[in-house]
């Protein structure tokens, strides 16, 4: 069916827009459309099927829970596979957190995290204290809160004002004269310096402080250590809630079951989904920490926040064996293993061409950085940077595109754990054979 006669209203596409491939089947780290046509999966799905497509002990997992209860209403009832996922997750934190709640989406436990950090500022007697800090090319979804939040989406949103208020925009690690993972000491200084500047203004404003570990849509921007300790000690100094948003980082994505663990932070709340269950049902979490749980506990209060399907059985079932399956085997030392051969090999193919200044990223998540030259580091528009994505789909790889305006564009990569050597080294030929094809 083309698009025209399509029923389904796509998101993010103008109704002219037929450019869509249907795809019929998944296996592994492939897909098939509905020409025949195979291509290597470089995005997992939207970031979020890291073992891949028809994974055998995640289809029988979710089998055996439709055989025993379907569904249960959380407001009156329990269940033992979700109260097992629940103990699962606190467990591959080291229990650094207390307790969880189950959302359906990303965007989803961002708008509970946003409530979760209101909440606690008023039950500590501080009402005016409700804004909530984000980076200014954070992207943390499309829900109202959630979009509110989304600093690289604040003008492409614009039709959907008056959005929700009470966020503030922290100038993120990105300058257009040095390299993100070299950025020079001057540079990230001066960012660090307006930090301080809105936190001496709003400080005792701030409930929370909202963080990508890795800005995932943004452009694969990892937050450097002296960055990410300063907003840290700024929310301890104002008594500011720090949560990460690890809806694409979680689960192995970075070489660690969560990003903060490797970056030696203490986030205060972790919001998760993507990866969560291997994408196979719509699942979300948002993990507590015992100075948030102790004081609901202290004054008999609670969070107001449901969704009918929160912790359906089904997807915690399967959420189950995704973490099992990441757990064992070695799978997130083959991601450090094949994410730092895969970023060598890119830097090596593709560093050459005129429009890449910058492969960057951690495991495998990685952001392949396009300018005008590496002399200006002038950014590519969002339609040239759509170039580059289409031609190395029309050679059998499925990328994504990314583009915050005025600071960085480019592709990234964000391939299944499962991947070997083989498709690895057909990742990068591809790249470079679609490279060598276009020039802007």
């Amino acid at each position: 069916m083309n698009k025209k006669n399509n029923p389904l209203l796509f998101p993010l596409r103008s109704l002219k827009d037929s450019a869509l491939t249907t795809l019929v089947s998944g296996q592994g780290a492939y897909v098939k459309d509905s020409y025949g046509n195979t291509y290597l999966d470089g995005i997992s799905g939207l970031w979020n099927m890291p073992l891949g497509y028809s994974h055998l002990g995640i289809k029988k997992s979710i089998i055996n829970q439709l055989n025993e209860i379907q569904f249960v209403n959380f407001l009156d009832n329990s269940n033992p596979t979700t109260e097992n996922f629940a103990g699962k997750l606190l467990e591959i934190t080291n229990n650094a957190f207390q307790k969880v709640m189950f959302t359906c989406s990303g965007s989803e436990s961002i708008e509970l995290a946003v409530k979760i950090a209101r909440k606690y500022q008023r039950l500590k007697g501080f009402s005016s204290k409700y804004k909530l800090a984000v980076l200014d090319i954070s992207y943390h979804g499309t829900t109202y809160a959630a979009m509110s939040a989304s600093g690289m989406d604040s003008m492409n949103t614009i039709d959907c004002d008056p959005k929700v208020p009470g966020f503030i925009m922290l100038p993120s690690p990105i300058c257009h004269c040095c390299l993100t993972k070299n950025m020079e000491e001057k540079c990230l200084n001066e960012i660090i310096q307006k930090i301080d500047e809105i936190f001496l203004m709003e400080g005792n404003n701030i409930a929370g402080v909202i963080l990508e570990p890795i800005v995932a849509s943004g452009g694969i921007v990892e937050l450097p250590e002296k960055y990410l300790n300063h907003i840290s000690n700024l929310c301890k100094t104002y008594d500011a809630l720090l949560i990460f948003d690890e809806v694409v980082t979680g689960f192995g994505r970075t070489g660690a079951m969560f990003a903060y663990q490797d970056m030696k932070a203490s986030p205060n709340v972790v919001c998760l989904s993507k990866g969560i269950n291997n994408g196979y049902i719509p699942l979300g979490a948002v993990l507590i920490d015992s100075s948030i749980c102790d004081l609901l506990e202290l004054t008999d209060d609670y969070i107001k926040h449901f969704s009918t399907q929160n912790g359906n059985p089904i997807a915690c079932a399967a959420g189950i064996s995704t973490v099992e399956a990441i757990q064992k085997d070695g799978c997130i030392n083959k991601v450090k293993h094949l994410g730092s051969i895969l970023m060598d090999e890119l830097r090596k193919k593709l560093l050459p061409h005129k429009n890449v200044i910058e492969i960057r990223g951690k495991g495998l998540m990685i952001g392949i950085a396009l300018a005008e030259n590496k002399n200006t580091k002038k950014q590519l528009s969002f339609k040239e940077t759509l170039l580059f994505e289409t031609e190395t789909k029309r050679n059998g790889l499925i990328t994504f595109s990314f583009f915050a305006e005025g600071f960085t564009s480019g592709l990234s990569l964000l391939p299944p754990f499962i991947i070997n050597e083989t498709d690895l080294n057909k990742i990068v030929s591809t790249l470079e054979v679609a490279f060598s094809k276009i020039e802007v």
